[in-house]
């Protein structure tokens, strides 16, 4: 609970995508609530026990989710043009099209055919923790990066 606590007090959002009636998905699903978080969950089928928990919180009001627009719809930022045209890119797109400065700058960090940690990328960017990880949840939305086991990240190779 300690750590579902600092996760959602981190996060602008919670989406549920699995867990039972008492499960700790729950759990942050109510402190997302206490901490005014916008809560959003995937449904499941009817009648799998891994589903009870995120149908019980659409019962009760959450936002559903369905595809990655959706949760972007969702976010309380005032502007979220820069996620939705990630979502509107082509995968594997490999020109810097639609992207702010802070997120090509940040794509250009990522080596070609290797990967980094967040705490390299954090270390190596001059930008703002925050904005770091909105740029690459930006990217990933887009397909232009990859994120891997162990908090690291690697360019999307291109089709």
């Amino acid at each position: 609970p300690r750590r579902n606590r600092i996760i959602v007090g981190m996060s602008l959002a919670v989406v549920v995508i699995e867990g039972e009636l008492r499960s700790g998905s729950l759990v942050s699903a109510r402190l997302a609530g206490e901490e005014g978080r916008q809560l959003l969950a995937v449904p499941g089928r009817a009648f799998d026990k891994l589903a009870a928990g995120p149908l019980s919180l659409l019962r009760d009001g959450a936002a559903m989710a369905c595809q990655p627009e959706d949760i972007v719809h969702e976010l309380p930022e005032p502007d979220c043009s820069e996620l939705l045209a990630a979502l509107a890119m082509k995968e594997g797109d490999s020109s810097h099209a639609g992207l702010d400065a802070d997120t090509r700058e940040l794509l250009d960090l990522l080596p070609v055919h290797d990967e980094l940690t967040l705490d390299a990328i954090l270390d190596t960017s001059a930008l703002p923790p925050g904005r770091i990880l909105r740029c690459l949840f930006t990217l990933e939305l887009a397909g232009r990066i990859h994120h891997l086991p162990g908090n690291r990240y690697c360019r999307a190779s291109p089709r």
